[in-house]
């Protein structure tokens, strides 16, 4: 089963965590379901950018985002990626400072 990897995050998830997702579930999805309250302005129908986040670690592991996705993410404040495969699964970070930046709804597996 993939394992999720939140960092900590002052407000929402403190501690951090680790979190076990089905393949093809959206990391929104797993967060909500555990408790981490991502804001989700559009109700998870991708059509705003207020879920996205950073992958730190494990991104070559996601498969390739869409073209609405991508046109989505040109739209976004602090829209960015850094790739490493150090771990086996994704790490994530919610971006400090802006309150609607955090998980990417993108499928764990």
């Amino acid at each position: 089963m993939p394992k999720i990897v939140i960092l900590p995050h002052q407000d929402l998830c403190p501690d951090g965590a680790v979190l076990e997702a089905e393949t093809g579930e959206t990391i929104l999805d797993v967060a909500l379901r555990n408790g981490i309250e991502i804001e989700h302005a559009c109700e998870k129908s991708c059509a705003c950018t207020t879920c996205h986040c950073i992958v730190r670690e494990g991104f070559d592991s996601l498969p390739e985002s869409s073209e609405e996705e991508d046109d989505m993410l040109d739209k976004a404040w602090g829209a960015g990626a850094g790739k490493s495969t150090e771990l086996p699964g994704p790490r994530y970070r919610r971006r400090s400072g802006y309150r609607n930046s955090t998980l990417h709804n993108q499928p764990c597996a």
